[in-house]
């Protein structure tokens, strides 16, 4: 069974930790599928996809979207709509797979992490369905983002903001499901590491906690308290993944 995953080369070279994603998934029997912004940009929906992601923030912002790592967790959406006819899982490449070995038969849009985006399941065409669906929300999507901007001065916007923005209408009209399970998706700390949890999500706010409850990883890579270093955060996060599969 297919697990994708979205990944841009940007100012970070975060290719081990896509490497590790890798393994995590084929140990437990899964056929991971790097996608890229060629992959997006195959999509059909593409231009309409990228036209309707800047028209929301000239509207919320005044100004097109031009951050590199938000642009990216826009265009991963659309580059799903690219990806098999039969049932399949997409995930971050910071989900690593401790011991998940389900294998879904469900083709419609399944959020598997509430209203996460970090983590679901589906087919090409429930892909497709969402992407219609957000097109068609754009003045939904557009309020919510002003309120969010009026809230927490945010200018960029990416797919989770959207999805959030468009949780209940999207589950009133059916167009994917949302569910949360107790050992999926859930952060590392070293004391929850020999918990039964499947599928462990390795954030950039779960390491930041860790840097800041756990000494010894502060010594090892010099972080202070006051200030995460996340270059060195990034070395901290390969180190747990890596940690994670051999467990």
């Amino acid at each position: 069974m297919n697990i994708y995953t979205y990944y841009e080369k940007l100012d970070n070279n975060l290719e081990p930790l896509v490497n590790v994603w890798k393994e995590s998934w084929v140990r437990q029997g899964f056929n991971p599928i790097v996608l890229t912004r060629e992959d997006s940009e195959k999509s059909f929906l593409f231009k309409d996809y990228y036209n309707f992601i800047q028209r929301v923030h000239v509207s919320v912002s005044g100004d097109t979207l031009n951050d590199p790592w938000c642009l990216a967790a826009q265009l991963e959406i659309v580059a799903f709509t690219t990806i098999c006819d039969e049932a399949s899982y997409v995930s971050d490449y910071d989900v690593i797979n401790k011991n998940f070995i389900s294998k879904t038969t469900e083709t419609k849009l399944h959020w598997r992490d509430s209203c996460c985006s970090c983590f679901a399941s589906g087919n090409k065409e429930s892909w497709i369905e969402y992407v219609n669906f957000l097109l068609e929300q754009e003045q939904t999507i557009i309020n919510w983002c002003l309120q969010e901007k009026t809230k927490t001065k945010r200018k960029h916007y990416h797919d989770q903001d959207f999805l959030i923005a468009i949780e209940k209408i999207g589950l009133e009209k059916n167009v994917y499901e949302m569910s949360r399970s107790p050992d999926l998706c859930k952060m590392y700390f070293p004391t929850t590491k020999e918990q039964d949890i499947k599928l462990y999500h390795l954030s950039h706010s779960n390491i930041g906690q860790v840097i800041k409850r756990y000494k010894k990883y502060n010594k090892i890579f010099n972080v202070e308290d006051s200030h995460i270093d996340y270059s060195n955060s990034e070395e901290i996060r390969l180190n747990i993944a890596r940690e994670i599969i051999e467990m």
